[in-house]
């Protein structure tokens, strides 16, 4: 029974810790990009991200989307609004606009390669 306590509160504490965890990256992502520095803000807001940070997530596609050429990322901007749409949070239309925005613009190729990615993120991410 100790055993059982102790793990449950063992995965409790290292839920919570990654959630905050989420939380500081987003934050460091968000201050980085309001001062221009995109590429730190994509390290930040990618690793918040994949951490499952819902606001990270929608934060990142966008910023891989409308960003500096050295950051832009249109096949996993595609990729990350898709997981947002996937959760159906309060971000969804603005994802599916994001996809449709990138869709336009992107070579069938590209795109191909973005659906790819998707699903992979879909497994991955979407929680």
């Amino acid at each position: 029974m100790r055993l059982i306590l102790a793990t449950i509160l063992a995965l409790v504490f290292s839920a919570g810790t990654l959630a905050s965890e989420a939380v500081e990256l987003r934050h460091k992502g968000v201050e980085a990009a309001s001062k221009g520095d995109f590429e730190s803000a994509q390290k930040y807001l990618e690793q918040s991200a994949k951490l499952g940070f819902y606001t990270a997530q929608v934060e990142y596609a966008y910023l891989l989307e409308s960003s500096t050429d050295s950051v832009q990322n249109k096949v996993d901007s595609y990729a990350w609004y898709k997981v947002v749409i996937a959760q159906a949070g309060t971000d969804t239309e603005f994802a599916k606009e994001g996809v449709a925005r990138l869709a336009k613009v992107m070579s069938e190729a590209e795109l191909n390669q973005a659906k790819e990615t998707a699903t992979q993120y879909l497994d991955k991410y979407a929680k």
